[in-house]
């Protein structure tokens, strides 16, 4: 896969978090610290989120259409009830998360470690799209040393 992580961050606009709309498309997130907030019932539509700490943070129902996360860290996030369709995942943690009810349809992991227990219930029914992402995922923690 190998993406250019750089060429997400490019016809973006800057925005700091918490954004007032329901509703935010074409937007860049960088360098910010979220920790321990709630992201409830918000939709993301093209956004990139490069460097954003997510620790402690509980997302619920939220959508991420096409969205990139470059470079963050989600210790002990809680998402629930989620939609990361499209959405690229580059060089994000993941350490003690809890992922429930989510869809992570069309998702593509790089160079990132999700444990499979939190993931199985959340991956696509998909067979060929459930294959892909395990695959991904299986291969980075293999190259990290974990099974």
């Amino acid at each position: 896969m190998n993406s250019n992580a750089s060429a997400f961050l490019v016809g973006r606009t800057l925005c700091q978090y918490p954004c007032s709309d329901n509703q935010v498309e074409d937007h860049l997130f960088a360098a910010q610290r979220l920790d321990g907030i709630e992201i409830d019932s918000k939709i993301f539509r093209h956004c990139t989120f490069s460097n954003i700490s997510f620790k402690d943070v509980r997302f619920n129902n939220v959508e991420f259409t096409d969205c990139v996360f470059i470079g963050c860290y989600f210790r002990k996030a809680i998402i629930k009830t989620c939609r990361f369709q499209g959405s690229k995942f580059i060089s994000c943690q993941f350490p003690k998360v809890s992922i429930k009810a989510c869809d992570f349809i069309y998702a593509q992991f790089e160079d990132g470690i999700v444990f499979f227990d939190e993931m199985e219930l959340n991956l696509p029914p998909e067979q060929n799209l459930r294959q892909k992402i395990a695959a991904s995922l299986a291969h980075k923690a293999y190259t990290h040393g974990k099974s």
